[in-house]
């Protein structure tokens, strides 16, 4: 892959949040947590917030009823710190972006799984620097440590 195709799936993270954050602000769903995530907002047409509207419902469909089954949403729990000390079940997220899926499960009372981020490094990076500045956020997650550098895998030699 070339460098130009690689920025342009980073520029698809930034394109999402602005798209979901008009979306909401036109009530088409909550999510407090997008404008940590947005520069500069845009309009979308009815078509494009619909579409984001009908994907942040399945996806928030079918993790809820996940974290119901596995997890502990829905669930009474004594106290947050003794629910997240019991870890009953993952959610992987690849291609993440600056998508703010955990923040609205933890702000959901949601506890008790391990959420994690897959992402290009860059907006990795830039997702690490967005949370660390923001004590909204941070404070969702705790102690955060700075995303390691990735390294660029040495190719094997083929047989020939």
């Amino acid at each position: 892959t070339s460098k130009m195709d690689v920025k342009a799936v980073q520029g698809t993270a930034d394109d999402a949040s602005v798209s979901k954050l008009c979306a909401a602000e036109k009530g088409y769903f909550k999510d407090e947590f997008l404008q940590y995530f947005v520069v500069k907002r845009a309009r979308r047409s009815p078509l494009i917030n619909r579409g984001y509207y009908s994907r942040v419902a399945a996806f928030d469909t079918v993790i809820h009823d996940f974290l119901s089954r596995y997890g502990t949403i829905g669930k009474t729990q004594t106290s947050t710190a003794k629910a997240d000390s019991k870890i009953t079940c993952q959610i992987v997220s690849l291609g993440a972006g600056f998508d703010t899926t955990f923040f609205k499960l933890k702000s959901a009372g949601g506890s008790g799984f391990r959420f994690i981020e897959v992402d290009l490094p860059d907006v990795v990076s830039r997702k690490f620097t967005i949370i660390s500045a923001t004590p909204e956020l941070k404070k969702m997650i705790g102690t955060i440590e700075k995303p390691k550098e990735s390294t660029k895998p040495t190719p094997t030699p083929t047989p020939t």
